[in-house]
């Protein structure tokens, strides 16, 4: 599933998780990349006009709403598509073994499976808190 362009930093083509406008260039970034821009350089990262306080980037909320439903979105296309690629192993497992895998061996499968979906989950959102902590710290 790939995130709309409008969804991405315009500098460096990634999603945004805190999308601001540039007061100069009009561009939207995210905060993370324009803050720590703005504290080493004093200017506008995209036309280099002058800009020495991180406080002047517009707030896009409704942006960052939008962004977060995506993610939210994705992140159940994705568990549902985790889904069906553990049914087909399991399927193809049964069909190879021509059936001969007792139930006790393929609920053991099947709830590995379900373990390291959820370790990939916790992984995902330990990841993204890691990143709001990051970036309140830089604020």
């Amino acid at each position: 599933m790939v995130p709309p362009s409008h969804f991405l930093d315009a500098l460096f083509g990634t999603l945004m998780k805190d999308p601001v406008k540039l007061p100069s260039s009009g561009l939207v970034v995210d905060r993370a990349g324009a803050v720590a821009h703005i504290k080493r350089f004093k200017k506008d990262p995209y036309d280099g006009s002058r800009l020495v306080h991180p406080n002047r980037l517009v707030e896009m909320a409704e942006l960052k709403a939008e962004i977060g439903a995506w993610v939210e979105v994705k992140r159940a296309a994705d568990a549902d598509l985790d889904r069906v690629k553990r049914s087909v192993i399991v399927r193809d497992l049964v069909e190879a073994d021509g059936g001969g895998l007792s139930p006790e061996i393929l609920e053991a499968l099947l709830e590995a499976e379900r373990l390291g979906g959820l370790a990939r989950a916790a992984k995902q959102d330990a990841n993204a808190s890691d990143q709001v902590k990051t970036r309140r710290s830089s604020d």
